[in-house]
């Protein structure tokens, strides 16, 4: 087993699906894009660069992990993942945390995010983006994710800087700007199936 194949391989894939959808009237996770699910897609993306062991995280999805906290955001589906029994962590030492909203991301950028962060031995994000990002299942992780939910501080940049976590850089041609749209609207999923066809 190489490195980089040992690398994804205890890289546990975290898809965040537990919004409200408040403002898109339906489940994010049930929306389509060419014939797949956005929940599909982010799955196959997973798959695709070696991240077999994932979870979905929601409090209404059929079989997701609910959040154990209300009101915190993205921290809550992180606290949720450090309550996991080890068996179903298999062996992760890190997590990959994609947004079910951001189908278009690159899947060959989520396996670099992985692979620099772990190289530096931190977690890692993308320039002036909060996600998606990866962080290292450390006792340093879980203590800092504690005093945030603590102290109501749901920002992810300040847990990634708090963690000395990886602002990986990128060619403007690498990633392209519409690799990090999110859809949270009627009128951008829209807009986001006129970009996907160009």
């Amino acid at each position: 087993m190489n490195a980089e194949h040992s690398s994804l391989n205890s890289t546990l894939g975290l898809i965040l699906a537990g919004g409200q959808s408040s403002r898109m009237g339906v489940d994010k996770a049930t929306l389509s894009l060419h014939g797949e699910s956005f929940l599909q897609l982010a799955i196959r993306r997973f798959e695709s660069i070696g991240i077999h062991n994932y979870i979905v995280s929601s409090n209404t999805l059929k079989g997701a992990m609910p959040d154990r906290k209300t009101g915190i955001g993205p921290l809550a589906a992180l606290d949720a993942v450090l309550s996991l029994p080890k068996h179903r962590l298999n062996g992760a030492d890190s997590v990959l945390v994609v947004p079910i909203d951001m189908p278009l991301f690159p899947a060959d950028c989520l396996k670099s995010l992985v692979l620099k962060g772990k190289e530096q031995q931190a977690g890692g994000f993308y320039r002036s983006q909060p996600m998606p990002f990866m962080v290292q299942l450390t006792e340093q992780f879980a203590a800092i994710l504690n005093q945030q939910i603590q102290s109501n501080d749901r920002s992810i940049f300040a847990l990634l800087n708090k963690l000395n976590a990886v602002e990986v850089e990128y060619d403007d041609g690498q990633i392209a700007k519409d690799a990090f749209y999110n859809v949270n609207t009627p009128e951008q999923m829209l807009k986001m199936e006129n970009i996907s066809q160009c």
